[in-house]
């Protein structure tokens, strides 16, 4: 997921980034599990898969619904109508998202619809109507997305970058590479570097490959309070197919920071390199007291900043904010699951999709369904 899974709720894991492994966290694998295959055990869930994604699209939380169009991508017989609906939802993030689905999965039959949204208050949503309209061949014109490349906003950047990365027009590298220039509108430091990772992402999508430099120096930050850029870069760097990193991932499937583990596993898996996987089977059963467990040794450890402390201190008081922040690493862990090419992670990723929370089960709801349709 997400492509995105993988970064909202960012607050509620920051504690997570000196997160330390206690021994003992291995999960067994029964002796006796069930002998069906990888490909049997995906489709028998397809159609569990697409009620959770069904339910997703009919949550109060808006950003349940933008993901829920998402993870329906692979199933066509639900994409249209969620993409349809999204168009008139009152929150720009499923509008945005509803209209990237339409232009990537050219579905003409609402290219004139998204037409209707090339004037919205958002930047984000403008820059997206565009693409949809390019991608269903309707006419539009694209050279808006040169103001809105430089939105003082970090969202309206982000995805702006995006859309000129999958239009695929090489002209828009010096823009793009003026752009990161621009000063954001009051944004964390944390911020401003994953704009300036995207637009990386986008230089070199469009065949700038000096930029990928800036991806792979992102993997490495040192403040704790970079989870976030980390986590971004990794799962980048797979998504970009950077196998020259693999040697590196494959040593950060033992960093100290949970969060930084799933990511390495998830992109090695999309290298074809199953070595981080039970990380992601043992993360797939992470609970509200684990996580109490691990943020109750992080804040004993000397060298965590007093400001730090006292955040993950409050989320330790909060056992809602513990619940959630352990969603938040199932829900990672079903993202990863996904590329695994085995039936035993097959089995784990399936029974996500009756987990407690509707994160996890729609995380693991696109994964299956985009992993059954591989």
């Amino acid at each position: 997921m997400a492509h995105t899974l993988h970064l909202t709720g960012r607050t509620l894991i920051a504690w997570a980034a000196i997160a330390f492994l206690l021994a003992g966290s291995a999960v067994a694998q029964s002796a006796d599990a069930p002998s069906q295959s990888r490909s049997q055990v995906l489709a028998d869930a397809r159609e569990r898969a697409s009620a959770v994604v069904l339910e997703a699209s009919r949550s109060a939380d808006a950003a349940r619904r933008a993901e829920a169009i998402e993870a329906a991508h692979p199933d066509r017989d639900r994409i249209v109508a969620l993409a349809q609906l999204g168009l008139a939802d009152a929150d720009p993030r499923v509008r945005y998202r509803a209209l990237m689905a339409i232009g990537e999965l050219k579905l003409t039959g609402l290219g004139r619809s998204a037409t209707g949204l090339l004037n919205d208050p958002s930047p984000s949503v403008r820059a997206a109507a565009i693409y949809a309209a390019a991608r269903t061949g309707q006419p539009v014109d694209k050279s808006p997305l040169a103001g809105l490349l430089h939105e003082p906003l970090t969202t309206a950047r982000m995805n702006t970058a995006e859309v000129l990365a999958r239009l695929g027009d090489r002209s828009a590298r010096p823009m793009i590479q003026a752009s990161a220039g621009v000063q954001l509108r009051r944004a964390a430091p944390e911020a401003e570097r994953v704009v300036q990772i995207k637009l990386a992402e986008a230089l070199v999508r469009l065949g700038d490959e000096t930029a990928i430099d800036v991806i792979r120096a992102a993997a490495y930050e040192q403040a704790v309070e970079a989870i976030e850029v980390r986590v971004f870069a990794i799962d980048l760097l797979g998504r970009l197919g950077d196998r020259a990193m693999r040697p590196a991932l494959s040593r950060l499937v033992d960093d100290d920071t949970r969060e930084v583990r799933l990511a390495a596993a998830t992109t090695l898996l999309r290298m074809d390199d199953p070595s981080g996987v039970d990380e992601l089977r043992v993360a797939a059963g992470y609970t509200p007291d684990r996580a109490a467990d691990e943020l109750r040794e992080a804040t004993r450890q000397a060298a965590v900043r007093s400001a730090l402390t006292a955040e993950m201190q409050a989320v330790l008081n909060d056992p809602g904010r513990l619940a959630e922040a352990a969603d938040a690493v199932r829900a990672q862990a079903a993202y990863g699951l996904g590329l695994a090419e085995d039936a035993a992670s097959a089995r784990v990723l399936v029974d996500l999709l009756d987990d407690p929370s509707l994160q996890v089960r729609l995380s693991a709801a696109g994964a299956v369904l985009q992993a059954a349709g591989r």
